[in-house]
Protein backbone atom coordinates (compact mmCIF):
# COMPACT_ATOMS: atom_id res chain seq x y z
CA UNK A 1 0.00 0.00 0.00
CA UNK A 2 2.63 2.32 0.95
CA UNK A 3 4.90 1.37 -2.33
CA UNK A 4 1.45 1.90 -3.95
CA UNK A 5 0.92 5.33 -2.76
CA UNK A 6 3.85 6.86 -3.21
CA UNK A 7 4.50 6.08 -7.24
CA UNK A 8 1.06 8.13 -7.13
CA UNK A 9 2.40 10.57 -5.35
CA UNK A 10 5.15 11.10 -7.20
CA UNK A 11 2.62 11.54 -10.43
CA UNK A 12 0.53 14.07 -9.03
CA UNK A 13 1.01 17.32 -8.94
CA UNK A 14 0.03 21.32 -8.13
CA UNK A 15 0.42 23.47 -10.86
CA UNK A 16 -0.58 27.25 -12.31
CA UNK A 17 -1.62 28.38 -15.38
CA UNK A 18 -2.22 32.13 -16.68
CA UNK A 19 -2.51 33.50 -20.49
CA UNK A 20 -4.75 35.40 -22.60
CA UNK A 21 -8.67 34.81 -23.88
CA UNK A 22 -10.09 35.65 -27.17
CA UNK A 23 -13.34 36.06 -26.49
CA UNK A 24 -16.37 36.29 -27.96
CA UNK A 25 -20.24 35.10 -28.47
CA UNK A 26 -21.82 33.17 -31.25
CA UNK A 27 -25.10 31.92 -32.34
CA UNK A 28 -27.49 34.86 -30.88
CA UNK A 29 -29.26 38.12 -32.01
CA UNK A 30 -26.89 40.61 -30.94
CA UNK A 31 -25.55 42.48 -34.13
CA UNK A 32 -21.96 43.00 -35.17
CA UNK A 33 -20.77 40.88 -32.33
CA UNK A 34 -16.82 40.96 -32.51
CA UNK A 35 -13.75 39.26 -30.37
CA UNK A 36 -11.97 40.94 -27.35
CA UNK A 37 -8.61 40.28 -25.68
CA UNK A 38 -8.57 39.70 -22.15
CA UNK A 39 -6.70 37.03 -19.31
CA UNK A 40 -7.23 34.15 -17.32
CA UNK A 41 -5.01 32.54 -14.19
CA UNK A 42 -5.71 29.66 -12.01
CA UNK A 43 -4.33 26.89 -10.58
CA UNK A 44 -4.79 23.00 -10.88
CA UNK A 45 -3.91 19.30 -9.87
CA UNK A 46 -3.19 16.71 -11.29
CA UNK A 47 -3.75 13.28 -10.78
CA UNK A 48 -3.22 10.37 -12.10
CA UNK A 49 -5.50 7.50 -13.67
CA UNK A 50 -3.40 5.40 -15.49
CA UNK A 51 0.11 5.92 -14.79
CA UNK A 52 2.03 8.18 -17.78
CA UNK A 53 -0.76 7.93 -19.55
CA UNK A 54 -4.14 9.46 -18.22
CA UNK A 55 -4.85 11.94 -15.44
CA UNK A 56 -7.42 13.77 -14.08
CA UNK A 57 -6.36 17.47 -13.91
CA UNK A 58 -9.84 19.67 -11.92
CA UNK A 59 -8.59 23.40 -11.83
CA UNK A 60 -9.93 26.83 -10.27
CA UNK A 61 -9.45 29.59 -12.42
CA UNK A 62 -10.31 33.70 -12.64
CA UNK A 63 -11.25 34.03 -16.43
CA UNK A 64 -12.17 37.71 -18.25
CA UNK A 65 -14.25 37.16 -21.10
CA UNK A 66 -16.79 39.22 -22.96
CA UNK A 67 -17.57 40.43 -26.64
CA UNK A 68 -18.01 43.84 -28.69
CA UNK A 69 -20.73 44.58 -30.36
CA UNK A 70 -21.00 47.86 -32.74
CA UNK A 71 -24.49 50.16 -31.89
CA UNK A 72 -24.97 53.31 -33.39
CA UNK A 73 -21.81 53.22 -35.39
CA UNK A 74 -19.50 52.42 -32.33
CA UNK A 75 -18.13 49.73 -30.89
CA UNK A 76 -18.80 48.79 -27.56
CA UNK A 77 -16.99 46.38 -25.17
CA UNK A 78 -18.98 44.18 -22.81
CA UNK A 79 -16.83 42.30 -20.27
CA UNK A 80 -18.44 39.09 -18.38
CA UNK A 81 -15.95 38.15 -15.43
CA UNK A 82 -15.65 34.11 -14.44
CA UNK A 83 -14.48 31.57 -11.52
CA UNK A 84 -14.39 28.92 -13.84
CA UNK A 85 -13.76 25.33 -12.79
CA UNK A 86 -12.37 22.79 -15.66
CA UNK A 87 -12.93 19.16 -14.42
CA UNK A 88 -10.29 17.59 -17.34
CA UNK A 89 -9.47 14.44 -18.48
CA UNK A 90 -5.78 14.93 -19.81
CA UNK A 91 -4.11 12.29 -22.09
CA UNK A 92 -0.06 11.72 -22.60
CA UNK A 93 0.44 10.70 -26.12
CA UNK A 94 3.87 11.60 -25.29
CA UNK A 95 5.91 13.12 -22.74
CA UNK A 96 6.31 16.52 -24.84
CA UNK A 97 2.45 16.26 -26.28
CA UNK A 98 -1.07 16.23 -24.30
CA UNK A 99 -4.77 16.68 -24.58
CA UNK A 100 -6.74 17.44 -22.28
CA UNK A 101 -11.13 17.13 -22.30
CA UNK A 102 -14.00 17.70 -20.12
CA UNK A 103 -16.98 19.99 -18.32
CA UNK A 104 -15.92 23.43 -17.61
CA UNK A 105 -18.40 25.20 -14.82
CA UNK A 106 -18.19 28.79 -15.06
CA UNK A 107 -19.57 31.22 -12.36
CA UNK A 108 -20.29 34.50 -13.18
CA UNK A 109 -18.45 37.32 -10.68
CA UNK A 110 -19.01 40.24 -12.51
CA UNK A 111 -19.74 42.06 -15.79
CA UNK A 112 -20.09 45.50 -17.78
CA UNK A 113 -23.98 45.30 -18.33
CA UNK A 114 -24.79 47.94 -15.96
CA UNK A 115 -23.73 50.70 -18.41
CA UNK A 116 -26.28 52.94 -19.98
CA UNK A 117 -24.53 51.14 -23.42
CA UNK A 118 -25.59 47.63 -22.55
CA UNK A 119 -28.98 47.47 -24.25
CA UNK A 120 -30.55 45.85 -21.33
CA UNK A 121 -28.82 42.78 -21.88
CA UNK A 122 -28.06 41.09 -18.78
CA UNK A 123 -26.05 37.90 -17.90
CA UNK A 124 -26.59 34.35 -16.85
CA UNK A 125 -24.91 33.54 -13.57
CA UNK A 126 -24.01 30.57 -14.93
CA UNK A 127 -22.01 28.70 -17.57
CA UNK A 128 -21.42 25.78 -18.43
CA UNK A 129 -19.51 24.45 -21.62
CA UNK A 130 -16.64 21.97 -23.22
CA UNK A 131 -13.02 22.44 -22.72
CA UNK A 132 -10.67 21.20 -25.33
CA UNK A 133 -7.04 21.49 -25.30
CA UNK A 134 -3.27 20.69 -25.90
CA UNK A 135 -0.27 21.24 -24.30
CA UNK A 136 3.29 21.44 -25.41
CA UNK A 137 5.48 20.02 -22.48
CA UNK A 138 8.82 21.76 -22.12
CA UNK A 139 11.98 20.85 -19.48
CA UNK A 140 11.53 22.11 -15.99
CA UNK A 141 7.68 21.73 -15.52
CA UNK A 142 7.14 24.47 -18.15
CA UNK A 143 4.30 24.22 -20.84
CA UNK A 144 2.91 25.72 -23.77
CA UNK A 145 -1.35 25.65 -23.23
CA UNK A 146 -3.63 26.22 -26.02
CA UNK A 147 -7.63 25.72 -25.22
CA UNK A 148 -10.76 26.22 -26.68
CA UNK A 149 -14.06 26.85 -24.43
CA UNK A 150 -17.57 26.63 -25.45
CA UNK A 151 -20.58 27.12 -23.56
CA UNK A 152 -23.78 25.03 -23.54
CA UNK A 153 -26.19 27.47 -22.25
CA UNK A 154 -27.24 31.18 -23.42
CA UNK A 155 -24.76 33.38 -21.60
CA UNK A 156 -26.77 36.77 -22.46
CA UNK A 157 -30.07 36.33 -21.29
CA UNK A 158 -32.84 36.37 -24.54
CA UNK A 159 -29.90 36.39 -27.07
CA UNK A 160 -29.48 32.51 -27.14
CA UNK A 161 -26.06 34.10 -27.46
CA UNK A 162 -23.41 31.35 -26.09
CA UNK A 163 -19.70 32.02 -24.69
CA UNK A 164 -16.46 31.28 -27.25
CA UNK A 165 -13.36 31.27 -25.67
CA UNK A 166 -9.82 30.44 -27.15
CA UNK A 167 -6.77 30.45 -24.11
CA UNK A 168 -3.51 30.78 -24.71
CA UNK A 169 -1.05 31.07 -22.35
CA UNK A 170 2.27 29.09 -20.36
CA UNK A 171 1.62 27.02 -17.10
CA UNK A 172 4.07 25.84 -14.34
CA UNK A 173 3.71 22.48 -12.60
CA UNK A 174 5.67 22.27 -9.11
Amino acid sequence: FVLTMSNNAVAQGLGIRAGANFATVTGGDIPEVGAITSFYAGVYYQMSLVKDLLYLQPELQYSSQGFSSKQTGESVDYSMDYITVPILAKIYVIKIFSFEAGPQFGFNISDSFETENSKGYTVETFDPGLALGFNINLPLGLYLDARYVYSFNEVVVDTNEKNQVFQAGLGFKF
